[in-house]
């Protein structure tokens, strides 16, 4: 099994595309947050994304944030992992009919799964405009729900049109928000956003901040 990747807290930042006020008022960052020594969204358990951003003022983004920002974003179809050449390339004689699941659980958390992801995610941001935010640039770590157990998460799963095509009912979602998972847990396609009452980069110092050009004081 791979080793499992976390961005450290220090190197994550907001990306400098900033905010975009959603029509409930609520600003939202346009992107995940970013890692500011490499060119990976940042990839944190749940807990770490909700610390990061209350010791900067902001809130991580609540599930219904999530279902808002949606209908006023850039879509972009999701990027799950592994795919139909990587299954090719890994089986083996042999194998079980679990070994797809097995291979998934040895990778998912690693570096590598990681990075191809998120290059996939930049690559399909090249009809961007940099004003609305971006939906589908991973699955999300949200606030967690009144009905996520102590220790847990929210995620939200990924929006899409081809819904039934990963072998899932509904026509929407391929995941519905989940609690299951613990607040430490990160996959290679698990990223989150952070938002605000107002916007954060109206200040250019904190602006500055929160890009990781300038160190908090303390």
């Amino acid at each position: 099994m791979t080793s499992v990747y976390r961005t450290p807290p220090a190197a994550i930042a907001i990306h400098a595309s900033g905010f975009h006020r959603l029509r409930s008022g609520v600003w939202v960052s346009k992107l995940p947050a970013v890692e500011t020594t490499s060119e990976l969204f940042a990839h944190t358990g749940q807990r770490t994304a909700r610390e990061w951003c209350e010791a900067r003022g902001l809130r991580l983004a609540s599930v219904e944030t999530y279902e808002r920002m949606r209908l006023e974003a850039f879509h972009i179809e999701p990027f799950v992992l592994p795919t139909a050449e990587m299954l090719v390339q890994a089986e083996r004689p042999g194998d079980g009919p679990s070994w797809i699941q097995r291979y998934r659980e040895a990778n998912m958390m690693g570096l590598e799964w990681c990075s191809l992801h998120d290059a996939e995610v930049r690559a399909r941001l090249a009809g961007w405009d940099g004003e609305k935010p971006v939906d589908n640039a991973g699955k999300h770590w949200a606030a967690a729900r009144p009905s996520a157990p102590k220790g847990h998460g929210t995620i939200v799963g990924w929006w899409t049109t081809h819904a039934r095509s990963y072998g899932v009912s509904n026509d929407v979602q391929i995941q519905t928000p989940s609690d299951f998972h613990d607040d430490q847990y990160s996959d290679y396609a698990t990223t989150w956003h952070a938002e605000a009452d107002e916007d954060p980069f109206a200040d250019p110092v904190r602006a500055a901040l929160l890009m990781g050009q300038i160190e908090r004081a303390g």
